[in-house]
């Protein structure tokens, strides 16, 4: 049986929705990554279209090419080594969480690829005493990079301007090194997440790798990670030691819980319209800390009290009221 045009032309916004959000999250992949961002969703996706059952043979082919072409950059010895192995390792886990959990939300196999990668590296590198040498590459790569930032502004603006823009370059430059390794983890997850809707176009033919907006979650018992790094950072404030490692779950947490506060707010406004669109470009403007506040406190509170169901509820309700 054919299908109607109405379902087809479902079907081709659902696609082209999937498309922007899949743009949107390499973008965010590569806005994050302090290394190279290619390998945090090709490395994951070679894994998981090599490894998970998939129908016919060029999913897996195209699997074993990427992985191929990742072989191909680490022959040699260098510092790209780092990207390679940490990709590995959370494209691995994120693997085998997928066929030991098939059925389980992508949200709760990612998070626990990052927390055994994170685990399992921190624990070599803890041996090791590696972390040193870890923090040296990161530093020089940042440095680089903000450096590359300051010349090229320089040119293009006044002198006392390039000398601004060059100190913030620079004191940004110092939080990533302070901050990477929750920036790694956001990375990270946004290119897992990419890598699963390629797997689900290639392998499936679909293009619900990623939900809506709307729907985004995780399990509330990560809430207790964001409190640890609350308590870390009191008993030992956020730039040494242990305060930093607080400081870094922070980090990470407080951006999932903002990421689902916007879910919450999306649900309750209704949805994006032309007016909240432009009232949410002028609160990002204008009062941008403001609005990631109570994004952050709405996530929070959806943890503890589902706002999101109780906002469907007290709709059905009002729907049944007047009807």
């Amino acid at each position: 049986m054919e299908a109607s045009g109405a379902p087809e032309a479902g079907s081709a916004t659902s696609r082209g929705r999937g498309f922007l959000r899949v743009l949107a999250v390499l973008t965010g992949c590569l806005a994050l990554a302090v290394g190279n961002p290619w390998v945090l969703v090709t490395v994951p996706l070679g894994l998981i279209l090599t490894l998970l059952p998939v129908g016919g043979w060029i999913p897996r082919l195209v699997g074993l090419a990427l992985l191929a072409l990742v072989a191909g950059g680490v022959q040699v010895p260098s510092s790209q080594d780092l990207d390679y192995g940490w990709a590995l390792l959370v494209g691995g886990i994120f693997t085998v969480a997928s066929l030991t959990a098939p059925r389980s939300p992508f949200m709760t196999r990612g998070l626990l690829a990052l927390a055994g990668a994170a685990g399992w590296s921190g624990f070599v590198i803890g041996t090791r005493s590696g972390w040193g040498a870890v923090e040296s590459e990161v530093r020089s790569r940042v440095m680089l990079a903000s450096e590359a930032t300051a010349q090229l502004t320089q040119g293009w603006l006044q002198a006392e301007r390039g000398e601004a823009i060059r100190e913030v370059a620079e004191r940004t430059a110092e939080l990533q090194v302070t901050f990477f390794p929750a920036q790694l983890a956001l990375a990270s997850l946004l290119g897992l997440a990419g890598a699963w809707w390629f797997f689900r176009r290639l392998a499936e033919g679909s293009s619900g790798g990623l939900g809506p907006v709307s729907s985004f979650r995780f399990p509330d018992v990560w809430v207790w990670l964001l409190i640890f790094g609350v308590v870390l950072v009191v008993l030992d404030g956020w730039q040494d030691g242990w305060g930093r490692l607080g400081a870094n779950l922070l980090l990470f947490m407080g951006a999932l819980y903002a990421a689902r506060g916007a879910a919450v707010l999306w649900v309750i406004s209704g949805g994006l319209t032309f007016w909240s669109a432009l009232l949410l470009v002028a609160g990002l403007v204008l009062a941008f800390p403001v609005l990631l506040a109570g994004a952050l406190f709405a996530g929070l509170g959806d943890t503890w009290f589902d706002l999101r169901s109780r906002a469907a509820r007290a709709s059905a309700s009002g729907s049944g009221e007047n009807s």
